[in-house]
C-alpha cells in the first residue's frame, strides 16, 4: 500500500481548486442514504466531505491521521467529533 505525505496532500487539495467542495464520492452517497444517516468520513483530510454531511444534519464522526497544519480544515457548527491519530 502506497502511504502519502502531507506534501501530496497540499498538492491534491490546490488541484482541485482547495475544500469548498464536497468530493464526488460524497454527492454520490447522499443521493443513496436517508435523513439523519450517520457517517463516519474516515480519510476525512480536510473535513470538507464531513462538513457537507453535516450540513444537511448528519451526525458525523471524522477521522484521518493527515493534519492540516495550514488551518483549512473547515469547522463546523453542527455535529462533528474527531477521533484523534
Amino acid at each position: 500500500m502506497q502511504k502519502f505525505s502531507g506534501d501530496h496532500w497540499e498538492q491534491f487539495y490546490s488541484a482541485e481548486g482547495g475544500c469548498s467542495q464536497p468530493s464526488k464520492f460524497a454527492l454520490w452517497v447522499a443521493g443513496r442514504i436517508k435523513a439523519g444517516t450517520k457517517i463516519v468520513d474516515v480519510g476525512a483530510g480536510n473535513g470538507r466531505d464531513s462538513h457537507f454531511f453535516a450540513g444537511r444534519k448528519h451526525p458525523v464522526i471524522s477521522v484521518d491521521p493527515y493534519s492540516d497544519p495550514k488551518g483549512r480544515f473547515f469547522h463546523h457548527k453542527g455535529k462533528i467529533e474527531s477521533v484523534p491519530d
